[in-house]
């Protein structure tokens, strides 16, 4: 988006950066209420990329409906949205990662967290710029170019999303007085490194019953 809008609408550094103010504003706003998602565990992730995914659609609209005429304004609430995606997903994503890491590991393993972090960013921005640049080069106009590569990253959010069902189910709580309680029910959290607990979902049984004659299920 960056690189589109100095390369195709012609803004200044100064202006683009006044431009992209937007979502970092997202992400304060989604930082107040991001801790309150921690409960939903990895439903937390798949709902952050959700609202960064569908606030990259509307960006996407604008930047091919406005080609050559996009006003700093025009992205905005996309953006908006988008930073709030990314303030839902981040922390809870941080929490549940470092969830069953002993805390003698700890060190290690936020180590490891961000280097993951920043190995994932560099690829993404290598496989969205590839995108843009090829169709750069194959002819398209700057702001088709764009739009492809904005649709890149739409699918790269909703990989991430389909991805968290990867991470371990439960719900991550903050550590608190209830440690001895829980031990007494026999369901203690496991202590996170981050100082969290992930406690487990509820289990339920689902039984397939037998149908009976006539088509009507079985008793």
């Amino acid at each position: 988006m960056t690189v589109h809008l100095q390369v195709g609408e012609g803004y200044t550094p100064l202006r683009t950066g006044l431009t992209m103010v937007a979502f970092t504003v997202g992400v304060g706003i989604g930082s107040g209420f991001a801790p309150g998602l921690m409960p939903l565990g990895r439903r937390g992730v798949l709902l952050g990329c959700s609202f960064m995914a569908a606030g990259m659609v509307p960006i996407t609209a604008t930047v091919d409906r406005y080609a050559g005429t996009l006003e700093p304004w025009h992205p905005v609430p996309g953006m908006v949205v988008s930073g709030l995606g990314m303030a839902m997903m981040a922390g809870t994503l941080v929490n549940i990662v470092l969830a069953k890491v002993p805390r003698s590991a700890s060190g290690s393993a936020s180590s490891l967290v961000n280097t993951a972090i920043q190995v994932g960013v560099a690829t993404g921005i290598a496989i969205v710029a590839t995108v843009y640049f090829s169709a750069l080069d194959g002819g398209d106009p700057p702001a088709d170019a764009a739009v492809t590569g904005l649709w890149s990253v739409v699918a790269l959010y909703a990989l991430a999303g389909l991805s968290a069902f990867v991470l371990p189910p439960g719900r991550v709580e903050p550590a608190g007085d209830d440690r001895e309680d829980d031990q007494d029910n026999g369901n203690a959290g496991r202590t996170t490194s981050a100082g969290g607990r992930l406690r487990p979902l509820p289990q339920t049984r689902a039984t397939l019953r037998p149908r009976a004659r006539g088509g009507r299920p079985g008793t």
